[in-house]
C-alpha cells in the first residue's frame, strides 16, 4: 500500500498552517485543533517519511527544507480536492471503485471491507453534492461527474506521492517511478536511449512505460496515470488541454519487401504505389494524414491493414506486397538486413513533429526533469 494512504489531509493540512504561522498554538487556533494534536500529527507525518519537517527557533517553528517541498505538492493536492471535508479514505475509495469495477474486486484489491468502500462513496457523494455512481444493469460504474472527480483525486494521489519521492530525494534516497506514455516511433531508437542514461544517473527509479496510440494513452495522461507523452505532436487546435515540446521532426519514408515489384524504381508516382495494398496507422494520426496526402483526391487505394504495431507491419512486409508509411527509425534493424527496401518517392516531402506532451499544469520533479533532460540530449545520438 502507498505511504499516502496512511496519511491524513486533515494533519496535511495544519502541516501548512503551522509552516505559514510559524507557530503550533497559532495554527492550532486557525485549524480548530488542539496543539497536543497538531504536535501529534506533526510527529507522525515525520514518521511515515523519516524526515523532520520543523525545527524549533527563538523567533517561531522554521520549516525545513522537507517541509517547504512537501507543502507544495499538499497545497497542489488540495486544489485538485477542492474540497476541505474530503478525506484520503474518499478518495482512494473512489479510485479503487473505478479502477477494479465493483465494490466486491475493489475489496479483493484492496483488502478493505466492500461496506467501507461503498460507506466511503457514499459519504463523498454526500460531501460532492451529487451521486459519483449509478448502477446499470448488474454494473457499478462511475457517473459523468464521477469520472471528472475520480481523475481529479488521481491528480492529487500523483501529486502527494511525487511529493514523498521528493522528500526522499532530498535526504539522498532518490525512489519512485517515472511513468512514460510511449507511441510507435519514440520506442524505436530515441526512448530507449534516454532509459539507458537514466538507469546510470538513477539506479533506484524504476521507469514504466505504457505503449500505444496518442488516443489511448492521452486519458492516462490527464489522470496522472502517465508523467507525459513521447511521440507524435498535435497541431495546436487538436491537443487539448496540453504542453508541448517539439524535440525533432521525423520524415517518414515508403517500406516494402526488399524484392517488392517497385524496390529499386526511381521517381515513383502516385500511379506506381497506388496500385498495391497498404497497411496504414489508426484514423486520425499524424502519419495517417501524411499517408493521404500522397493521393489525389478519391484515388485512395486499398488499406486491408490498420496497424500501429511495428513488429506485425513488418511480418506483413516480408510475407506480401504491402506497402508502409513509417519512420525509418522504426525500420532501422531491417533496412541494415536488407530486408526492406525504402521506395524512392519525390512526392513524400511532409514530415512531422516529434516530442513531448505534458499536461499543462505538469510541474515536474528533479527525476522527472532529468529524464526530460536526458530525451533532449537523445535526439542526436
Amino acid at each position: 500500500m502507498s505511504v499516502i494512504w496512511t496519511l491524513n489531509l486533515r494533519h496535511l493540512q495544519a502541516l501548512i498552517k503551522v509552516a505559514e504561522v510559524q507557530s503550533v498554538s497559532a495554527a492550532a487556533e486557525a485549524a480548530n485543533l488542539t496543539q497536543p494534536a497538531i504536535t501529534k500529527a506533526i510527529a507522525g507525518i515525520e514518521r511515515k517519511l523519516n524526515c523532520k519537517l520543523f525545527e524549533r527557533m527563538s523567533d517561531g517553528m522554521q520549516p525545513t527544507e522537507s517541509a517547504t517541498i512537501l507543502i507544495r505538492r499538499v497545497k497542489r493536492a488540495l486544489s485538485f480536492v477542492s474540497n476541505n471535508k474530503v478525506s484520503l479514505t474518499h478518495m482512494r475509495a473512489l479510485i479503487e471503485l473505478s479502477e477494479a469495477g465493483s465494490y466486491k474486486l475493489a475489496q479483493v484489491r484492496t483488502g478493505l471491507a466492500a461496506s467501507a468502500l461503498h460507506r466511503s462513496v457514499n459519504d463523498l457523494s454526500g460531501i460532492l453534492g451529487y451521486n459519483l455512481v449509478k448502477k446499470v444493469g448488474n454494473r457499478i460504474i462511475l457517473s459523468a461527474q464521477g469520472k471528472r472527480y475520480y481523475s481529479r483525486c488521481k491528480l492529487a494521489k500523483t501529486e502527494l506521492e511525487t511529493g514523498v519521492y521528493e522528500v526522499q530525494g532530498h535526504q539522498g534516497r532518490w525512489a519512485g517511478l517515472i511513468r512514460v506514455g510511449a507511441m510507435p516511433l519514440s520506442r524505436a531508437k530515441l526512448l530507449p536511449a534516454a532509459v539507458s542514461a537514466f538507469h546510470k544517473i538513477h539506479p533506484d527509479v524504476r521507469v514504466s512505460v505504457m505503449e500505444g496510440s496518442r488516443a489511448e494513452l492521452y486519458d492516462h495522461l490527464c489522470n496522472g496515470d502517465l508523467d507525459f507523452l513521447l511521440g507524435a505532436l498535435r497541431p495546436e487546435a487538436e491537443a487539448g488541454p496540453v504542453g508541448q515540446e517539439l524535440l525533432f521532426y521525423d520524415k517518414p519514408v515508403i517500406v516494402a519487401r526488399k524484392n517488392h515489384p517497385l524496390a529499386g524504381k526511381k521517381n515513383l508516382r502516385e500511379a506506381d504505389y497506388a496500385q498495391y495494398p497498404w497497411i496504414v496507422s489508426g484514423a486520425g494520426t499524424p502519419i495517417r494524414k501524411l499517408w493521404a496526402g500522397l493521393f489525389s483526391e478519391g484515388n485512395l487505394p486499398q488499406t486491408p491493414v490498420e496497424c500501429g504495431s511495428i513488429m506485425t507491419i513488418r511480418e506483413l512486409l516480408l510475407e506480401g506486397d504491402f506497402l508502409s508509411l513509417v519512420s525509418k527509425d522504426q525500420l532501422r534493424a531491417e533496412l541494415e538486413l536488407d530486408w526492406v527496401s525504402i521506395l524512392d518517392v519525390p512526392a513524400l516531402s511532409e514530415q512531422r513533429p516529434i516530442g513531448i506532451t505534458t499536461r499543462d499544469d505538469w510541474f515536474p520533479s528533479p527525476i522527472q526533469t532529468d529524464f526530460i533532460h536526458l530525451l533532449r540530449g537523445s535526439v542526436n545520438q
